[in-house]
């Protein structure tokens, strides 16, 4: 018989993770407030056959870098984002971060604790989903201690613990999962909803749908379904990941959204883009950031959801725009309810 792997690539040729990466301090450590201070770079990096680095992944994920700390460890943290480019194809990143021991410091001070992150990218959006974190976090303890090690010793250990989920493994048809076995310990590391079922649900659907009341829901559903303008606000960038793909895969079932998007848009200039669009925006970026600031009512030919106050502001041309049928509004609020 055809051996498992072979098989999984005849149904889906590519692999289940498209890279991994490990990010570090761009410079050692030091107290004097350089222009590298916080800044990361990356020290590792495994593709898989064929793929391109993924270019821009540090400042994306912490676009104002990273300070050592001197306190702590601080606990380790797991989260995952979705990057998209003009075609608004998606990339779904896992990220596991970590301070570790670093450079040695005068002998009075306690010594500096600087970043270490590994981050996984793939097509495949269960890659951002709880398990798949909990199985990257445990590869992530895999990785040297002291940050300061030389770096082909990082470099292979970090080859070790991830290479076989870059070059050995693909990526799982429709239906089926991998379970992932590490130091006798297994991990369900991802699980794909068959063709025609439901999707699997990556983000945590109870923080989305608790953003909006009732009303503002159905609203936002009513305009995406009407292929309208959406803004999304936050000043968290996970809460803004978490709604905008729990709108664009989850909560459209049967259908999906296909136009542009972008779950945390670099620049409020895109926001003059053709309709129909659904942008996720930092607050601090649309000019409302800071605890009791308002949408106002300034100009904008699209429709604003601000998550974090649950103000929203509509475009001039919503109310004009067709209701959803009566009978689907009474279903949707009798199941929100």
């Amino acid at each position: 018989g055809i051996p498992l792997p072979e098989l999984w690539r005849s149904c889906t040729p590519s692999a289940l993770l498209r890279g991994v990466a490990l990010l570090g301090p761009a410079a050692a450590a030091s107290a004097d407030g350089g222009p590298d201070r916080g800044r990361l770079r990356t020290l590792a990096v495994l593709l898989a056959p064929g793929e391109a680095p993924l270019h821009g992944v540090e400042g994306h994920l912490f676009p104002r870098g990273l300070q050592a700390a001197r306190s702590g460890p601080p606990p380790v943290r797991c989260f995952s984002t979705v990057m998209t480019d003009t075609f608004t194809h998606r990339t779904y990143i896992a990220v596991v971060l970590r301070f570790v021991e670093g450079a040695a410091g005068p002998p009075a001070e306690r010594p500096l604790l600087e970043p270490l992150v590994t981050c996984a990218w793939s097509c495949l959006p269960e890659v951002s989903a709880p398990p798949f974190l909990e199985l990257l976090a445990a590869l992530h303890a895999e990785l040297p201690v002291r940050a300061c090690e030389e770096l082909p010793v990082s470099a292979e250990r970090f080859a070790r613990a991830c290479g076989c989920l870059v070059c050995d493994i693909p990526g799982p048809p429709p239906g089926t999962a991998v379970v992932f076995h590490l130091a006798s310990r297994p991990f369900s590391a991802l699980s794909r909803a068959p063709p025609s079922g439901m999707p699997s649900s990556h983000v945590p659907l109870q923080l989305a749908v608790g953003c909006f009341s009732v009303r503002t829901l159905l609203l936002a559903v009513r305009l995406l379904l009407l292929e309208q303008k959406v803004v999304l606000l936050s000043c968290s960038a996970m809460l803004l990941t978490v709604v905008c793909e729990a709108f664009a895969q989850i909560l459209l079932f049967p259908l999906t959204w296909v136009h542009l998007y972008s779950p945390l848009l670099p620049s409020t200039d895109h926001l003059g883009s053709p309709p129909p669009y659904l942008f996720g925006v930092l607050r601090s970026a649309f000019g409302v950031d800071g605890d009791g600031a308002s949408l106002g009512g300034g100009g904008g030919d699209f429709s604003a959801f601000d998550l974090d106050t649950g103000e929203v502001r509509e475009a001039p041309e919503a109310a004009s725009l067709p209701q959803l049928p009566s009978a689907a509004q009474s279903r949707l609020r009798f199941g929100l309810t």
